[in-house]
């Protein structure tokens, strides 16, 4: 970027201040005139170094940059900036004391330290019109006029650095001297001073400033008005709308201490829009417009302003992005830095961390009541069992327990953040159920029998011991226990342990003789299966014994088929047998896989009359031919042996396979004729 070297800048500002000391000279007869008149011009430029967020009159809180600075000129058109209100009768009349006034404000700044800098700022008007302020006659075109010269000194008292977001403060002390003529009202009566204080927040692209003080003036009296000390007050901002572009507002108010018999006529005020542009070369432009908000004296009608300055000083590296990073520093040159807490000198936006954790229980339910506790910080989840929390710092450890009632805390404390998502599934276990398991004969004997628990986790078989009872710590969840003793019969239980449940739940489960017997190749019956006559229908007093099988199945699940044999005697045609047992084994199959029997486990074959064990001559005998057998066709243990035979018989088909093929090779005998 194109600069003008730091001492070309100081000399350039030297120029303007023996020029503006050559206009006061000129302009001095104006300080021998009628000391009683009001100054009508209050629009006074805050000059800065064009900076696009600077204001126009509002000062701004902002570091200096050594041995920098601006100048401009800025051309005013102000409407009725003074008005005489004479009261005739019950009315008004309105004199214009200066109207039309066309002016040039000239202002220029030097920034000597990063906290001091020079400033001033003059006006020079090349016409106005208004009435004579004795007779009234007018208006008159009046020409060439100074105003009063404005030198200040802005010492920055706490502020961020250049293009760095914070709040700054700073006092600005100045005095205004009585260069400007009197006659015209264009100037001071003598030589005022005052302080202003500015308060500011600034980022890259938008600032917001207050300015609060007052000015010193000697007490006048112009027939109705009345001037004197002021207050000073100001508030503005800026909003950058390209990188080159801003647009601007500010609003002042500066009461005097006097009351005027018009009333409002001692409270100027004025609304200030306004646009500036600045340019990598140095060159920058303002222009807008101001209207009242009060009719206090020097407050305008209306005015319209524009001009152009240039910023000097040593070159400075370019901020592509305005982060307050220059691009040799900046690892992203093109993206502003977000200053979020994260790795904020990189010059690079950064991605935070979000957390999300789902807490389900060990079924994969979601769990909505969960507490989250993450350093010391409490939320919780939401409906869906989901905490989402986002802006966390990645590379951070945060220590995280996560509960709910009636299950067991969960400690996460190995989980470092990156940038992006982090999920995580938490599980909590459900603080376990108790069930009391009592086990008696059906003679009310205690029994000392063998329960095997199966449910959501598998336990392994335990005996009661010599008391035939025992209390389980067990999950939530659906539970079956199957108890079984020597000489009695397998019994089962279905129970349901329900999340959250605390009371003890009492099993009494009642054992009764056996009518099972479990062999090696066959599940044998004590007690024969008894159908309805000539039909398929089993009678309800032979479900004790096929309670029992289902019971004795359920409880050896190593036993993976079993065959379902029906039998029956001679009576009848082969045809009308053979269909007879195989429906009443098929109804007896059914039987068992009510009971909770898996029926791939079970094959139903009715053999008819084609197997009997005794004589069909005899009651007797076709009594016992009339009968069910349950087969073990195959258990764990048989299959894996059957599974290896087939893999060596396999692997010795392939041996065999390959010796053939090599005997082959040879060249055959030719048998001789």
């Amino acid at each position: 970027m194109l600069r003008l070297p730091a001492l070309r800048g100081s000399a350039l500002l030297l120029r303007l201040l023996s020029a503006l000391l050559l206009m006061l000279m000129v302009g001095a007869p104006a300080l021998a005139q009628d000391t009683d008149r009001i100054d009508a011009h209050g629009f006074v430029m805050a000059p800065d170094d064009g900076d696009a967020m600077d204001l126009v009159t509002t000062w701004r809180p902002e570091a200096q940059t050594p041995m920098t600075g601006g100048v401009q000129g800025l051309l005013e058109f102000s409407k009725a900036p003074l008005v005489l209100y004479s009261q005739v009768d019950d009315r008004f009349e309105r004199y214009e004391l200066v109207d039309n006034l066309i002016g040039l404000n000239l202002a220029a700044t030097y920034g000597a330290h990063e906290r001091f800098a020079f400033a001033a700022t003059m006006p020079l008007f090349f016409t106005s019109t208004g009435y004579d302020p004795v007779t009234r006659a007018g208006p008159e075109a009046k020409g060439f006029a100074l105003g009063d010269l404005r030198v200040a000194a802005p010492i920055g008292i706490a502020m961020p650095d250049p293009g760095v977001e914070g709040f700054g403060f700073s006092a600005v002390p100045f005095v205004d001297l009585p260069t400007g003529n009197q006659d015209r009202f264009l100037g001071s009566t003598g030589v005022n001073a005052g302080l202003l204080l500015a308060s500011g927040y600034t980022d890259p692209r938008f600032h917001l400033t207050a300015n609060l003080g007052f000015e010193y003036r000697p007490r006048i009296e112009f027939r109705n008005l009345r001037g004197g000390t002021q207050l000073l007050v100001a508030v503005g901002g800026a909003l950058m709308i390209t990188d080159e572009y801003a647009a601007r507002a500010e609003v002042n108010l500066r009461p005097t201490l006097f009351a005027n018999e018009v009333p409002g006529t001692e409270l100027p005020g004025e609304v200030i829009l306004s646009g500036r542009g600045r340019y990598a070369n140095g060159v920058f432009w303002t222009a807008g417009g101001a209207f009242p908000w009060t009719r206090g004296a020097s407050a305008a009608s209306f005015r319209l302003f524009a001009g152009a300055g240039y910023a000097f000083g040593p070159p400075v590296e370019p901020d592509s992005d305005l982060d307050g990073l220059v691009d040799s520093l900046d690892l992203c040159p093109e993206a502003p830095e977000d200053f979020n807490g994260y790795v904020d000198d990189d010059g690079c936006p950064d991605q935070l961390a979000t957390l999300i954790l789902r807490v389900e229980d060990t079924e994969g339910n979601r769990v909505t009541n969960a507490t989250v506790d993450i350093d010391g910080q409490t939320f919780l989840v939401d409906a869906e069992g989901v905490l989402r929390i986002e802006e966390l710092i990645p590379g951070t450890s945060p220590y995280i327990t996560v509960g709910a009632p009636y299950m067991f805390e969960e400690t996460i404390a190995d989980l470092t953040l990156v940038e992006g998502e982090n999920e995580r599934i938490v599980v909590l276990d459900w603080i376990p159920g108790r069930v009391k398991i009592i086990t008696r004969s059906n003679k009310g004997a205690i029994v000392d029998a063998k329960v095997r628990l199966d449910g959501p986790e598998s336990r392994e078989p335990m005996q009661l011991g010599d008391d035939g009872e025992e209390i389980f710590e067990l999950p939530p969840g659906q539970w079956r226990a199957m108890v079984s003793a020597e000489s009695f019969g397998t019994e089962r239980r279905d129970f349901r342990i329900n999340p959250g449940e605390t009371s003890l739940i009492v099993i009494e489960i009642i054992l009764q003789p056996t009518l099972v017997r479990l062999e090696e190749k066959e599940i044998v019956i004590l007690e024969k299966v008894y159908f309805d006559f000539d039909k398929d229908t089993i009678k309800e007093e032979s479900f004790p014994v096929l309670d029992q099988v289902a019971n004795a199945m359920l409880d050896n699940p190593h036993i993976l088929l079993v065959e379902v044999q029906g039998h029956t005697d001679s009576k009848g045609t082969d045809e009308y047998n053979q269909d007879l047992s195989q429906r009443r084994v098929e109804s007896v199959v059914r039987y068992l896989s009510e009971k909770g029997v898996d029926i791939t486990r079970l094959v139903p074959v009715g053999y008819g009359e084609s197997r009997p064990i005794a004589t069909n001559k005899t009651s007797s005998g076709r009594a016992k031919n009339r009968r069910v057998q349950f087969i073990i066709l195959e258990t764990e243990a048989s299959r894996a042996e059957k599974a290896a035979q087939e893999a060596q018989e396999g692997a010795e088909g392939a041996e065999g396979e390959g010796t053939e093929g090599g005997e082959q090779g040879g060249t055959p005998e030719q048998e001789t004729p």
